[in-house]
């Protein structure tokens, strides 16, 4: 199990290697949170990320602990720790944004979801405690990391033997960003500017 484990690393760092090309402009915390949480969390978007269709896919069960990479204002990690209650269970979400982890706390608050915990996180190490993740997850925000190889490597140490890295990217991070096909698309032109975009399917 262990040696599996280190070949699908050492699989995924390769591929993170092979997209290493990356705009400058790579985080959302560069911005004022205030200025994207209400877009982040426009119900019309949400409703494009199907997230219960994401929490089947995954295979979410009580007593599981995931950590939400780069979690924004939380759309995920809400209901992640909804999904995961019970026997222990918990949502992590990790970004390098107080505002946007305040945001996270206040919601969950407000809708009393009691197992989620906020971590402010440098941007190349997630700096949590030990192999406790049964799954990390990112949503949107691999192609944002600048040091992805870096990333990947420090994560492992906190994913359980039998722990997963599930990512999401969208198709359109393969084109300049597209208002048709990418319901992320002005937040994203305004992060990256004028900067090429390198083509990374992970």
């Amino acid at each position: 199990m262990l040696n599996m484990r280190k070949k699908m690393l050492a699989l995924i760092t390769f591929a993170l290697l092979l997209a290493a090309r990356t705009a400058s402009a790579w985080q959302i915390g560069s911005q004022p949170a205030a200025e994207w949480i209400p877009h982040l969390e426009d119900p019309k978007r949400v409703a494009t990320l199907h997230i219960d269709e994401v929490i089947k896919i995954i295979g979410l069960k009580p007593g599981m602990v995931i950590a939400d990479i780069g979690s924004g204002s939380g759309v995920f990690t809400r209901p992640f720790a909804k999904a995961v209650a019970g026997n222990g269970g918990k949502a992590v979400a990790v970004d390098i944004d107080p505002a946007l982890l305040s945001y996270v706390s206040e919601s969950a608050g407000k809708q009393g979801i009691k197992n989620i915990e906020t971590h402010l996180a440098p941007v190349d190490d997630p700096k949590l405690s030990g192999p406790i993740l049964d799954v990390a997850f990112f949503h949107d925000v691999f192609h944002h990391i600048e040091q992805r190889d870096v990333y990947v490597k420090n994560l492992a140490k906190y994913i359980k033997p039998t722990g997963r890295i599930v990512l999401i990217e969208r198709s359109s991070h393969a084109m300049m960003h597209d208002d048709n096909h990418d319901g992320n698309a002005e937040m994203h032109r305004a992060m990256h500017g004028d900067t090429e975009i390198g083509r990374a399917h992970v």
